[in-house]
């Protein structure tokens, strides 16, 4: 029986036109596995501003389970590789020894300087729960 407190991060976009934000969904982490779902956020954004369901999650109602991070979040971790990794580690109070990626994400909100979709119409809120 997994005994890890369960990690929760909300998933909102903006509209780029009315700059209203949605809380869309939530990835959460019981440190097995990973689990995303939409929020009613989603369909308001939907029906308010034409959002449309993410193409790693195509489907509105659907539970998607992984036990890695899904490729949509992961591709917001920065690589080890970078020359800059200690430093941006550092800027956000993170240790390489002890990084969680739930932690990583939560702390930095996911940015990406050249993820367009990311940096300019969705946000990871600053939030990563423990229960």
């Amino acid at each position: 029986m997994n005994t890890a407190p369960l990690k929760i991060l909300f998933l909102a976009w903006q509209d780029y036109q009315s700059r209203l934000w949605f809380p869309v969904g939530r990835l959460t982490y019981n440190g097995e596995s990973y689990t995303f779902v939409y929020l009613k956020g989603a369909k308001q954004a939907q029906q308010q501003c034409g959002f449309e369901p993410l193409m790693s999650f195509p489907e509105w109602g659907q539970a998607y389970h992984s036990t890695e991070l899904f490729a949509f979040f992961a591709n917001r971790v920065m690589q080890k590789s970078r020359p800059d990794y200690q430093d941006y580690l550092s800027r956000f109070n993170l240790s390489p020894k002890t990084l969680d990626l739930m932690e990583f994400l939560g702390r930095t909100e996911g940015k990406r300087q050249t993820d367009n979709f990311k940096r300019d119409m969705c946000r990871l809120l600053r939030r990563s729960i423990s229960l």
